[in-house]
C-alpha cells in the first residue's frame, strides 16, 4: 500500500475502492441518472469532457434552468461526505440540452 492509499484510508477511516464511469459515457438531452443511490459512497467527481454545458440535479426535473451548471471543456463538480453530508450518497441526475456530451465520473466507495 502506497502513501496515497494510506492517506485516503486515514481520511475516510476505512478501506476504499474506486468506480469509474464506462468509457464513452454521455449526458443526453433527456434527464438520466449518472449516480444511483449508494449508502457507502464517500465522495464523487463529475467532469464535463464535452463542448456543451451539462446540468446536474437531485431529480429527473433537472433542466438548464433548474440544476447545477457544469461548464464545458473540463468543468467539474465534486462532493465529499465531510462537506456535503448525505448528498454524496443520493441519486444524481444529468441533462445536456445540446445533446450527447461526454462525461467522466469517479466514485469513492467505502469497503
Amino acid at each position: 500500500m502506497g502513501k496515497l492509499s494510506e492517506l485516503i484510508e486515514e481520511k475516510f477511516g476505512c478501506k476504499t475502492r474506486e468506480e469509474e464511469s464506462p468509457l464513452g459515457a454521455a449526458a443526453i438531452a433527456v434527464a438520466a441518472p449518472f449516480l444511483l443511490p449508494h449508502p457507502d459512497r464517500l465522495a464523487w467527481v463529475f467532469i464535463n469532457l464535452s463542448v456543451n454545458p451539462i446540468y446536474l440535479g437531485l431529480s429527473d426535473a433537472v433542466t438548464a434552468g433548474n440544476g447545477l451548471l457544469v461548464v464545458a471543456a473540463g468543468g467539474a463538480v465534486t462532493m465529499c461526505y465531510d462537506e456535503d453530508f448525505t448528498l454524496v450518497g443520493r441519486q444524481w441526475w444529468m441533462i445536456a440540452p445540446a445533446g450527447a456530451s461526454l462525461i467522466y465520473v469517479l466514485q469513492i466507495i467505502g469497503k
